[in-house]
């Protein structure tokens, strides 16, 4: 297999079995997978739980896998923009195939995103299902390079599970660190 990396980024607010989904669609797919959470996404308000939370989740949550790896990135160059991350992690990773992965959600509003041709052009994107959104964007530049996932949703929204806390909705690490932290409870 070529050298292939996935860049998964979010809020991760909190990391949830909807996650842990997508990561388990991509594990056959990449050599390698970095999780990132958003400490300022522009495209959204930015989380009331602190990122140092939303990153120590996400990182015991990923712990078992050996080829994915959590990454602070964004907590020290935000408010940032996909393309600066994707272009970042080309260069820690020179030979790799760089693939952004993003919910169907997202993907109906990615020609909206910062310079979408040059992100387009750049990587690939693969979308995963979400909930009911469609795989539907006419406006997406003509060249990208976009892979559908065809697993079906896992529904669960973070959203909903901050307003009303299931810890059986999120792996065991998630749920004891927010019992220890006090998060959503």
């Amino acid at each position: 297999m070529p050298d292939t990396l996935a860049v998964f980024g979010g809020q991760f607010d909190p990391f949830h079995w909807g996650h842990d989904h997508v990561i388990r669609q991509l594990i056959p797919r990449f050599n390698q997978i970095i999780v990132l959470p958003c400490a300022h996404p522009p495209h959204r308000a930015v989380s009331s739980t602190p990122f140092h939370h939303r990153l120590a989740m996400t990182q015991q949550a990923t712990a078992h896998w050996p080829n994915v790896r959590v990454s602070d990135y964004d907590a020290h160059h935000s408010p940032n923009w996909a393309l600066h991350t994707l272009e970042h992690f080309q260069t820690q990773y020179p030979s790799a195939t760089l693939t952004l992965v993003i919910g169907s959600d997202q993907y109906q509003v990615l020609h909206t995103w910062y310079r979408i041709d040059d992100l387009c052009a750049f990587a690939h994107i693969f979308v995963v299902p979400r909930d009911t959104h469609p795989f539907t964007n006419p406006h997406i530049p003509v060249t990208a390079k976009v892979t559908h996932c065809a697993a079906p949703p896992r529904p669960l929204a973070a959203t909903a599970l901050r307003n009303r806390w299931a810890p059986d909705a999120v792996p065991e690490a998630v749920a004891n660190y927010c019992h220890t932290h006090g998060l959503y409870l």
